[in-house]
């Protein structure tokens, strides 16, 4: 699930920042330590995607950045139940008609096309594809979970 361009330290704190004030649902950009959002979060698009492809998604669309990053957290501290699959995406639209309504004034017809991919990338993720992706993220966590690892910034605090 890393991609190959990190988020850097400013773009994390932007997001949370936002994400805060927007109130985004199941807003796990606020739980979760730099350290594993670094390692987690691609931006737009699959993980398996190639990275111009993601960067391309990601200029095309920089509103729905936070919105998938988030998301992307959601799959990787996800249950492994259908419902809450279907709940990440649902927070992937409603998250994105937030970051819409909040940037584009509602004559700015850019409010609705931002509203309008939201909804087309959470349904793009709601089938066996998305599906796959979901639980190779829990996948993911788990390994780390088994294999001790602690981010470094949440190692300083248990010390």
């Amino acid at each position: 699930m890393t991609s190959s361009r990190q988020m850097t330290l400013e773009e994390y704190e932007s997001e949370r920042k936002l994400a805060k004030e927007l109130g985004f649902v199941m807003n796990d950009l606020q739980i979760t330590s730099y350290s594993i959002v670094k390692d987690v979060c691609n931006g737009i698009g699959p993980a398996a995607m190639p990275q111009p492809f993601v960067d391309a998604l990601n200029k095309l669309h920089p509103s729905l950045k936070p919105v998938a990053d988030n998301h992307d957290l959601n799959f990787y501290k996800g249950d492994g139940t259908w419902a809450d699959f279907t709940a990440c995406n649902q927070a992937f639209y409603e998250n994105g008609c937030k970051v819409a309504k909040w940037k584009y004034k509602a004559y700015d017809v850019r409010r609705y096309i931002v509203i309008f991919d939201a909804w087309n990338f959470s349904r793009a993720c709601q089938n066996k594809i998305g599906w796959s992706a979901y639980t190779a993220a829990i996948k993911k966590r788990k390994e780390d979970e088994a294999a001790g690892y602690v981010p470094p910034d949440l190692a300083l605090t248990m010390a």
